[in-house]
Formats: C-alpha cells, structure tokens, sequence
C-alpha cells in the first residue's frame, strides 16, 4: 500500500512537471514585458531582503511564460543582479543607488524568479532563488593591486574599527538615546597599519545620552541606522577616527536625518546629499569576506496579491512582434531547487529552462569593470 502511494505521488509529480515543461513558451528578454516583469521581481527582492544592500537589475539572461485560466500568466525569469551602495533599510530610490564597483570588490548574483501576472491587477512574485558573490581577492590584486581587499567581518581588526567608531558616534550625535551595533555589513583594508574600513548597522536603545542609568526593557520600536567609518592607525599608540552615520526613524514615515561625526584631517565616509543612505567614499568593500558566496534562501510568497507590487500590464513596442517558440520536455530539466511554504506546503519549483538564442540573453547595463 505504502508503495502503491509513493508511485501515485511520484506520477503526480512527474506528470506536473513535464506539463510545465511543455507549457512554458519563451519570450523575447530584450521586450518590454519581460524587462516590466524583471524590475517588479527586483523591487519584491529588495523589499524582502533584510540584510545587506540593495539589488540592482543588471541583465535578463532568461524569460519564459506560461498562460493560464482567468488571463493569467505565470512568467519564469532568471536575471543577473549588482549590489549597490545602499542599504536595505534605505527608502532611497533604487535608480539614486550607485552601483558597488569593481575596484571596491564588485557584488553580484543570479536570480530566478516566478512572477504571476493577470490583466488589471498587481504582479505577484510567487517565490525567488538568489545566489549572490563576490569577486575573488586574486581577480582584485592581479587588476587593482592598490585597491583595498576584504577582511572577515569578525577579524579583531574590523571588530576593534566598529567599537571605536561608534563609541565616537555615540558621544558625538544629537540623538537622545546611544545607538548599539546591529550588523556589519563590510569591512575592507590594504594590509597591516593602513586604514580600515567599516560599514555597519545600528540600533537605537533604551539608554539615553545624558544618563548613567539605563533601562532594561528594549525599545518597542527603535530607531536605526547606517554607518561608515575609516580608522586610521597614526602610530602603535594612536589612530584617527572618521565616522559618519544616517539615522532612519521609525516613527517617522516621512524623512530621515544625518548625523554625522565631523571628519578629522584626512578625510571621513562622507553622506550623500539628499539621499536616503549614506555611502562611504573612503576606499570600498564588499558585503561579504575574501571568496564567501552567500546563497539567499528560496522564498515562496504567499497566494495573496502582493500589495507592495506596482500593477503590471504588458507593454509590446510598436510593430514588433515578440518572437515564442515552445519548449519540449527533451530539451529542458528541472531545478532541484524547491520551497515548501506556508501551511498549505506550497511547492515552488525552479525551472532550468534553454533560453531564446535569438534574443537572450540581453546585454549587461553595467560593464564588468564599473
């Protein structure tokens, strides 16, 4: 009996999957529909992420579709993402977001995506899959040798740059409260007594500036912020500290203020003007220590609308005609990769489908040295 269900299950199973496989019909990835359905997947990602920095599109290496009932359609993309400059709790547009460059150890990533689309109403990302990597320290050195490298996040050496920097904040902001480290999210340095450089998150707490007792209880809805700081070591005794930090209220939807510590001769992490997130111009790094290749869990999105989601209507450009063509289940194979979610144990699979060789995939809008 206990046979009998499993062979059931695995025909189901393998039914499904081989109907998917027919039913999906490449699309052009140079199209306005699949670039709509490509920028609404980076948006639901940024959204979702909660650490890190934010994503930016980079390419369309893939697009596949699927229509079904009630207009329908299930799109299937898989896209080349660039990390940028700001971070994840930013409310700074992604197009103000400069791109993470190559001589500051370049950030970037493969995602594939499964958004669900159907006329007059918001797209929903259904479930996403994202690898993201660093460039290797041996690519940085051989082209850039007077760049700064990555250091792990838990050296002594960036651990004792967050300590002394945000020491410094803390004596220095207006903020009532003192601020603790959440998260860091770089560090980077040329080598023994050159600078270091970190960048961080931070989280407001309960114990005020101008008072030695301190509550506690946590806040229930804290203040948090970004900070940049380059500690320059002057002797084997002494050493300047630059810091610089953007505060993002929580009570407040509207607006964010800098703070920032004043820069000491030689140079601090200055803020970017006008903008939501700070980004340190002092030398760069990346989010992740020398070869780490950080995968980013499988999502799988609720059934429900995505309310976050700007509504999404297929564009075509005028006289053009997408070229589709069908896949046949010979030619495809499906991603182990899968996600049980939510408690009706939604299974979300990635397909690993051949792209259009006409039209995909699209060029790089960032060129690999940038």
């Amino acid at each position: 009996m206990k046979l009998f269900l499993a062979l059931a299950v695995c025909l189901q199973l393998f039914t499904s999957w081989a109907m998917a496989l027919n039913s999906y019909v490449a699309v052009a990835c140079n199209g306005q529909e699949a670039l709509a359905v490509a920028e609404l997947a980076v948006d639901h990602i940024n959204k979702d992420r909660k650490h890190g920095y934010k994503l930016s599109l980079d390419r369309i290496e893939n697009a596949q579709e699927m229509k079904e009932a009630n207009e329908t359609t299930v799109h299937y993309l898989d896209i080349d993402v660039r990390e940028t400059k700001c971070p994840g709790l930013s409310n700074k547009p992604l197009k103000d977001c400069e791109i993470r460059s190559f001589r500051e150890t370049k950030v970037e990533g493969d995602c594939k995506v499964i958004v669900e689309t159907k006329s007059g109403a918001p797209g929903h990302v259904k479930g996403y899959k994202c690898e993201i990597s660093t460039d290797s320290a041996g690519d940085v050195f051989e082209k850039c040798p007077e760049c700064p490298h990555l250091i792990l996040k838990s050296s002594t050496e960036a651990q004792h740059a967050v300590q002394v920097s945000l020491e410094k904040f803390n004596q220095i902001s207006n903020h009532k409260h003192n601020f603790e480290l959440e998260e860091v999210t770089r560090a980077s340095s040329k080598g023994l007594r050159t600078p270091v450089l970190v960048e961080y998150i931070i989280r407001e707490t309960p114990c005020a500036r101008d008072s030695l007792v301190c509550p506690t209880i946590a806040l229930l809805d804290p203040d948090h912020g970004f900070c940049a700081a380059t500690i320059t070591p002057v002797n084997s005794t002494d050493e300047t500290i630059e810091v610089a930090c953007e505060l993002y209220t929580s009570k407040v939807v509207e607006g964010t203020g800098i703070v920032a510590a004043p820069a000491e001769e030689g140079g601090a992490a200055p803020a970017e003007e006008g903008g939501a997130a700070l980004a340190a111009k002092a030398g760069g790094e990346a989010a992740m220590a020398p070869g780490d290749v950080q995968e980013a869990e499988v999502h799988a999105s609720p059934a429900a609308p995505d309310t976050g989601s700007t509504s999404l209507e297929p564009e075509k450009s005028a006289g053009t005609t997408l070229p589709k063509r069908k896949r046949s289940a010979d030619e495809s194979s499906e991603s182990s990769e899968e996600q049980i979610a939510g408690t009706g144990k939604q299974i979300i699979h990635f397909p690993d489908l051949p792209a259009d060789p006409i039209t995909c995939p699209t060029k790089h809008k960032y060129p690999e040295h940038q």
